[in-house]
């Protein structure tokens, strides 16, 4: 006797979040299917902040003033690729880059990686791409 399986449907809540272009120039917030694209080289830079919880993002209107900026960092664009992702139980923005994109297929060099968070929740974060690097800084709430 064979027993009848009976499909479950389960509704489930995508998130949204957030990636750099392979060429490093866009920022793409990915939200149920949907890809919203924003120009890193834009002269005044993007705002990354949360809504409820969920990511967005936005042209920024001016350049931050230094102080106004609790952590700044500058990432380097001729030593390593960079990705960008939200963790939405901790409301955090982490970035990672490697210097050596095939970790897993070189036995003779130790790849390094960096990761640097910025707590987004109830925080904006500037980001902004000029030259060779990408600098970002987490602003006073």
């Amino acid at each position: 006797m064979t027993e009848e399986v009976t499909p479950v449907r389960q509704n489930r809540v995508l998130t949204n979040t957030l990636t750099f272009s392979t060429d490093m120039e866009a920022l793409f917030v990915v939200d149920n299917g949907k890809v919203s694209s924003y120009d890193l080289t834009h002269p005044n830079g993007i705002f990354i902040g949360t809504v409820r919880g969920q990511v967005t993002a936005g042209t920024a209107e001016r350049v931050p003033e230094e102080s106004d900026v609790v952590q700044k960092v500058t990432l380097n664009l001729q030593k390593a690729h960079w990705t960008v992702a939200y963790r939405r139980p901790t409301q955090t923005l982490n970035v990672i880059g490697a210097t050596d994109i095939d970790l897993g297929l070189m036995s003779d060099k130790e790849g390094r990686a960096s990761v640097h968070r910025f707590p987004i929740g109830g925080n904006v974060v500037h980001v902004q791409r000029s030259e060779n690097s990408i600098t970002i800084r987490l602003i006073k709430a």
